[in-house]
């Protein structure tokens, strides 16, 4: 009965049907609803229930070997409001499975939906490895994000305070991380290994841009690569009866890469793919994005259990990297898909070593 639901209880109930199998997973789902509401979760200001079970807040866990920094609510320039805390997580109890992503850094909460995450305040995390294990949430008040909820003014006067406000907040688990140890350095045989991984990936999607996997005879049995165009024809035209000169042509330009996952890598890098990296992750994946947009590299976590074995081998670095970019829009790429493209540019890399 409505008259027996206390006041201020609200429902939301949304229903997906007709999803493909494939493309549409429910883990992934969970993992993004336990993040974003994590915050709600946690405190028990909400409940949600996906297929009639409740999706439990994603769980970032407290090493016992730091001081936790608390920070109580806090009016700054600007009007606005910070309260929450910082932390230096336990590697060995971070979550694992599909569609988990934790970035290091703080995450940024308003009105208990998670904004942003991995945000350094001037801090540089990913200078050094050990430093990935810098977390921290902080709830913002009195300054809202954007219309999509997807970021914040960054131009701001309340920013540009929360940003000084919590550097020096971060400062002292920062400084005690980086006297704990610092990250091994990338060797020059990393290095040389890198770019030569970097010319095969460059020297596949040159044939699969120009041709296809099929055309290029590489893939033999199949009928056409994943992200190959039809190369530029021309088509020449009859002359007229007693005409006189040459026959005039017309070019057929090449078709568009299709909307594969390797069409849109070819569409999005070329023969530009991006620097690769070596860091101590710790117990993360097995490769992450590091730097902006526009200056992204490939970063490979030595950390990792096989890297301790393969890492040291160009079959190893190679496979990373191409995962790292057929993956890194889950969303849009199903993982199933993304393994199956990997095998047929691997298939490719062999001829170009």
């Amino acid at each position: 009965m409505a008259s027996e639901v206390p006041p201020g209880t609200g429902f939301t109930c949304v229903t997906l049907k007709g999803l493909k199998a494939r493309r549409y997973e429910v883990k992934l789902l969970e993992a993004r609803l336990a993040d974003a509401y994590r915050a709600l979760i946690e405190d028990g200001s909400c409940t949600i229930k996906l297929n009639g079970e409740p999706v439990e807040a994603l769980d970032i866990p407290v090493s016992a070997s730091f001081e936790v920094i608390d920070i109580p609510a806090t009016r700054l320039d600007g009007g606005a409001t910070v309260h929450g805390r910082v932390w230096v997580t336990d590697r060995d109890r971070l979550p694992e499975g599909r569609g988990v992503s934790l970035k290091a850094g703080i995450r940024t909460v308003f009105n208990g939906r998670t904004i942003t995450e991995g945000e350094q305040f001037k801090h540089y995390l990913a200078g050094r490895g050990v430093l990935q294990r810098l977390f921290g949430e902080i709830t913002i008040g009195h300054v809202n994000p954007n219309s999509t909820k997807t970021d914040w003014d960054r131009s701001s006067v309340a920013w540009h305070a929360i940003e000084d406000f919590m550097y020096e907040k971060m400062a002292p688990l920062v400084s005690q991380l980086r006297e704990r140890g610092d990250a091994r350095p990338t060797s020059r045989e990393q290095k040389k290994r890198a770019n030569e991984v970097r010319r095969r990936i460059a020297d596949v999607f040159k044939k699969l841009e120009a041709n296809g996997a099929a055309a290029a005879g590489l893939l033999p049995g199949v009928s056409d690569g994943p992200g190959g165009r039809t190369p530029p024809t021309r088509k020449g035209k009859a002359r007229k009866a007693g005409g006189t000169g040459r026959a005039r042509s017309e070019t057929q330009s090449r078709t568009e890469p299709p909307p594969d996952a390797v069409g849109r890598l070819l569409r999005k890098y070329g023969t530009n793919i991006p620097p690769i990296e070596f860091d101590q992750l710790g117990r993360t994946g097995r490769s992450q994005w590091r730097g902006s947009e526009r200056g992204r590299s490939i970063v490979l976590n030595t950390d990792y259990p096989m890297y301790e074995r393969l890492g040291e081998t160009s079959e190893y670095i190679l496979e990373s990297a191409v995962m790292h970019l057929l993956t890194e829009d889950s969303e849009a790429i199903p993982y199933a898909t993304a393994v199956e493209k990997l095998d047929e540019i691997v298939w490719l890399a062999e001829s170009v070593e």
